[in-house]
């Protein structure tokens, strides 16, 4: 059977199951809904070919580890990813962010939480399984994680329980489509150092009208760290963030330039800050990122306060030879040389 018959012959029944897992929340977060969507992935598994499906607890969200064995002597290839979703602003969408629904834009897609991270991926390997079946031609685990919103702080305890170092290749299933006509399959991405930066000034909020001009205020100098991160192209300025980032090769130049060609990149609408051009600030460079800053009064209204705590969250995205421990520490020196 070729590929367009299996999608033909079973569109309705994928379509319902894809939709069933949408629907289904798992905020890692808050932990809502991760169980009953464990459970639910589970069957799905089972249903679509694999020969086993074992839930792997830890200490946080639990892991599933699906297996096809077909010989023993075969190679193995191993999908990873995850089932957990981030939490939802409802203002952020139009309707309920857990009912799908199906759209035209660019195509007909279906917009829900998750359906582009990651249970849309990972559930189109499990229709590959139920696709290809006794001729897949090699072994398949899929392992997935429940906390990857949330930085996986126990990935690690699903991979004691399920090595991986055993396997020919590990697919990351998590990620998404350069090109709308044509799959391809990514050969690395960016890694990651996530870390919160706390502020702290006072025991307690002051009245602005009482103390301002003799209490430090919060807000202000976790504004001034952040600020002294970049300079105003977009630089990094912390002392060696760069230093074992590798020069791209011409080949790696001209595949950039063939993906923009090929894709919905404006590059009208392209940062100009920061090292590189294009598309080759997404793939070739590192990147250091603000997720978010708390601090004092944001509400209606007003309230007249000297914050006496600032809470700001910082992303960095890496290229290979750089190392999160190294970055760690020359974004802590930096930081410490701006304060003292």
């Amino acid at each position: 059977m070729d590929t367009g018959k299996y999608i033909e012959q079973n569109k309705d029944r994928i379509l319902t199951d894809l939709n069933s897992l949408l629907s289904q929340k798992s905020v890692s977060p808050e932990g809502e809904g991760i169980s009953e969507c464990v459970n639910l992935i589970s069957n799905l598994c089972l249903n679509y070919g694999f020969d086993a499906c074992e839930i792997v607890e830890t200490e946080g969200h639990p892991g599933i580890v699906a297996e096809k064995v077909l010989d023993e002597d075969a190679p193995t290839v191993a999908f990873f990813g995850h089932y957990d979703v981030q939490s939802v602003k409802e203002d952020n969408w139009n309707g309920n962010p857990f009912n799908p629904v199906v759209k035209d834009e660019n195509g007909k897609r279906i917009f829900a939480r998750g359906a582009g991270d990651n249970k849309g991926q990972f559930f189109a390997h499990l229709c590959a399984v139920d696709f290809l079946k006794e001729n897949l031609g090699v072994n398949v685990i899929l392992l997935l994680e429940g906390e990857e919103e949330k930085g996986s702080p126990h990935l690690s305890q699903i991979l004691e329980h399920e090595p991986l170092d055993q396997t020919d290749v590990v697919v990351c299933a998590d990620g998404g489509m350069e090109m709308d006509d044509m799959p391809v399959v990514e050969l690395g991405c960016r890694g990651m150092l996530y870390t919160h930066l706390k502020v702290k000034t006072g025991e307690k909020n002051l009245h602005s009208g009482e103390f301002g001009g003799l209490s430090r205020n919060a807000g202000f100098e976790i504004s001034q760290i952040l600020a002294s991160l970049k300079d105003d192209t977009g630089t990094v300025k912390i002392d060696g963030f760069y230093e074992n980032v590798r020069e791209p090769s011409e080949k790696d130049l001209e595949s950039v330039r063939e993906i923009e060609k090929r894709t919905r990149f404006n590059p009208e609408k392209s940062d100009e800050f920061g090292k590189g051009e294009g598309l080759e600030k997404k793939f070739l460079y590192p990147q250091l990122n603000i997720a978010g800053i708390e601090s004092g009064f944001g509400g209606k209204g007003a309230e007249t306060i000297i914050p006496s705590e600032a809470e700001a969250s910082i992303g960095v995205r890496m290229v290979p030879d750089q190392s999160s421990t190294e970055i760690m520490e020359k974004m802590e020196k930096h930081i410490e040389s701006v304060i003292s």
